[in-house]
């Protein structure tokens, strides 16, 4: 991830070469050339979630669509699963777990239904935390347009 992407505090900055490894392992395998993240950016919204938007490039322009495809991190905001650690991340008895939404997501794009596909899900112990990595789609979720 190069300095012009995004300005990153040294969370941000574990968190980025975290990802970058994790894409690496789970999208590079058969490329040509390495997995980079490009273009990281935490969105706004979400009191309960992180959502990040970034780009995977490679040189080999087999990978998605001519050599960058563009992906969505869902991750719980905290990470560190310690006691009192639920009233900060927003669960409650009826959240689902990251894992879960995933899987949930998984099964409604595998029926057809237009949803981002998931390309991995790592466990909570993980350095990044209950989180996954899914298409980014395009567009607006504003329910006034709606």
């Amino acid at each position: 991830m190069s300095g012009a992407d995004k300005a990153a505090g040294p969370d941000d900055a574990t968190l980025a070469a975290a990802l970058e490894q994790e894409i690496q392992l789970h999208l590079g395998a058969g490329l040509r050339a390495p997995l980079r993240i490009a273009r990281i950016a935490k969105l706004s919204g979400g009191a309960s979630r992180e959502t990040w938007s970034l780009d995977a490039e490679s040189a080999d322009t087999h990978f998605g669509d001519g050599g960058r495809l563009g992906l969505i991190l869902r991750r719980d905001p905290n990470n560190t699963g310690g006691p009192g650690d639920d009233w900060r991340s927003g669960k409650t008895t009826y959240s689902l777990t990251r894992d879960t939404e995933a899987e949930l997501q998984r099964v409604v794009h595998g029926v057809g239904a237009p949803v981002a596909r998931v390309h991995f899900a790592l466990p909570p112990d993980h350095l990044l935390g209950a989180c996954y990595v899914m298409d980014r789609i395009e567009g607006e979720a504003l329910a006034p347009r709606i």
